[in-house]
């Protein structure tokens, strides 16, 4: 299950950003139907950041909305994995208020302080008034 999950979403993460959106969603669909039934929270969570990515992509911000909001549970909240970066990205990128952007940036580089792990330079693109201050 972790193998396919974790290959999957690196997968996933490429074809993104190479801007195969196409190819993307039917990497993630595959992994769900292979992971189907075997996927606790956190599996579950690893796979929806993702979807969710890809449904902002796709201009279909409330789908993308509540994938975030059910994947959060599955999220260590003081650890910076590669899901919370999505999902700290993404929930800035949706974010209407500059303020609240800001916020999750801001939560973004203070997990990034405190752990010593710094987001990739491509998923760094998205957030450039947070990534000056990393």
């Amino acid at each position: 299950v972790l193998h396919v999950s974790l290959g999957s979403c690196g997968l996933v993460d490429v074809l993104i950003e190479e801007g195969l959106a196409t190819d993307a969603a039917g990497a993630l669909r595959s992994a769900e139907v292979a992971l189907r039934g075997r996927m606790d929270a956190r599996h579950s969570a690893r796979l929806q950041v993702r979807h969710a990515r890809l449904m902002r992509l796709n201009g279909r911000p409330a789908e993308a909305a509540l994938l975030l909001h059910q994947a959060e549970s599955g999220l260590d909240e003081e650890a910076l994995t590669p899901e919370m970066i999505i999902w700290l990205e993404e929930k800035a990128v949706q974010s209407d208020d500059p303020d609240e952007a800001l916020g999750w940036s801001d939560r973004l580089e203070e997990l990034s302080r405190r752990t010593g792990v710094h987001p990739p330079p491509w998923e760094r693109a998205l957030l450039p008034r947070a990534v000056e201050r990393l």
